[in-house]
């Protein structure tokens, strides 16, 4: 452990440059969660940016340790950066097709024993977005010390991001720390859905109108540099469409009003901030068909590319709907893809059906369970009628069966 305060400090640089971390890793969520929102960059992870961040933001990082199945090479690519960054690689194991990772656990305790053995630890940086670490924070904050979170955009639960003192996003555009303030964007919502539910608006204009509106609104006061950054920042409500000179603003989300915290949003909302998907439910059905049927040969084996290009020849998918459904595939044990290639673009991974598959009842199944595993761990209320209303809302009682299953999956899995 590094020694006490050093002299010739004042007492606000003392307290920040000695402060003392130990920064905790879901490595696998983290990873994921890159892959999910960059799938077309090779590497969109380096191990030195968090720590130069979380050292020029907080204090001395002392104690870095990473939680994941380094036997797949998805995460062993990175074990080189981890490595030279100091950073202690825990292995932990799954076990069956379906299982959740032991990684949590490990997390856990080795944060409790962090607290027992080395009291000076001042700060718990904890590296993931899963609601199941709530009892831990909690249990940190108890013994005094501060709990940061750090996780990529669209893959935290909303209940996390409450509970941390702090919370730091990781995306394309680097680190970027959160203020808590940012939770609570209702009102400035409401208010651009009022302003845009009818008409789409220049970006001056909307400035304009959206002052008229709320005059003490400040998009510093969410962490943002301008109201463009902010628009950014709630990206499943509003599109910036280029035009001319300038932008205009569309309002894209549903026309219902929002709800006060972001875990009351309407259903769609919520998984369109969350995961990425097929909206229309006949395409979404064809195209889950077509991959079913030219990968139910076991023998069988594509390229990212070649299996879009069969699939969707006229890219009518955009590339990030395209791949969260490939990628919402190969986490709901659907595919699999060869690891000799899990270092390349998703593009030119080896992909072929997940030998555990046994019908296309139960690639389908595996697929929503998947798709909504996020959505239900923050909302354990979440009914099969609600599941079918979205995602087939043309015959919700057809599909009523089929989401009791996977209601049924979801909650065999907690």
């Amino acid at each position: 452990m590094p020694p006490a305060h050093g002299p010739g400090l004042d007492s606000a640089k003392m307290e920040k440059r000695e402060q003392q971390i130990a920064l905790l890793m879901d490595f696998e969520n983290l990873v994921i969660g890159l892959e999910n929102n960059e799938p077309d960059v090779e590497r969109p992870f380096a191990m030195d940016d968090i720590i130069r961040f979380l050292e020029q933001h907080y204090g001395r990082v002392v104690y870095r340790k990473a939680f994941a199945d380094w036997s797949n090479s998805k995460f062993r690519k990175y074990g080189q950066d981890l490595m030279r960054s100091g950073v202690e690689m825990q292995h932990v194991v799954r076990v069956g097709y379906n299982a959740k990772s032991t990684a949590d656990t490990f997390l856990v305790l080795q944060a409790m024993d962090c607290v027992l053995h080395y009291p000076a630890i001042d700060m718990y940086v904890l590296v993931t977005g899963d609601a199941d670490f709530l009892p831990l924070i909690s249990r940190l904050k108890a013994t005094g010390r501060k709990v940061v979170g750090l996780g990529t955009e669209g893959t935290i639960a909303n209940t996390l991001i409450q509970n941390c003192d702090e919370y730091i996003y990781y995306g394309s555009d680097g680190l970027r720390l959160q203020a808590k303030t940012l939770l609570d964007k209702t009102p400035v919502i409401n208010a651009l859905r009022k302003i845009l539910g009818s008409r789409d608006c220049s970006l001056p204009a909307l400035t304009e109108q959206l002052t008229r509106q709320l005059p003490d609104f400040s998009p510093a006061a969410y962490g943002n540099h301008d109201l463009e950054d902010f628009l950014r920042s709630i990206a499943p409500f509003v599109k910036l469409v280029p035009m001319g000179d300038g932008l205009r603003v569309q309002w894209v989300a549903s026309r219902k009003a929002v709800g006060r915290q972001p875990s009351a949003q309407a259903l769609e909302d919520y998984l369109r901030a969350t995961r990425w998907f097929i909206l229309d439910s006949a395409t979404r059905d064809r195209v889950l068909h077509d991959i079913y049927t030219a990968l139910a040969d076991k023998n069988a084996v594509f390229l990212g590319e070649e299996l879009r290009n069969g699939m969707d020849p006229g890219h009518d998918i955009d590339d990030r709907t395209w791949y969260g459904t490939i990628l919402s595939l190969l986490y709901g044990s659907c595919l699999w893809e060869n690891p000799d290639t899990a270092d390349e673009a998703m593009q030119q991974r080896q992909l072929c059906l997940h030998r555990s598959v046994r019908n296309e009842e139960d690639f389908l199944l595996r697929y929503y369970a998947s798709l909504f595993h996020k959505a239900f761990t923050e909302r354990p209320e979440l009914t099969a009628q609600a599941m079918a209303e979205l995602m087939h809302p043309d015959d919700v009682a057809g599909h009523l069966d089929f989401y009791e299953q996977v209601l049924q999956a979801l909650k065999s899995r907690r």
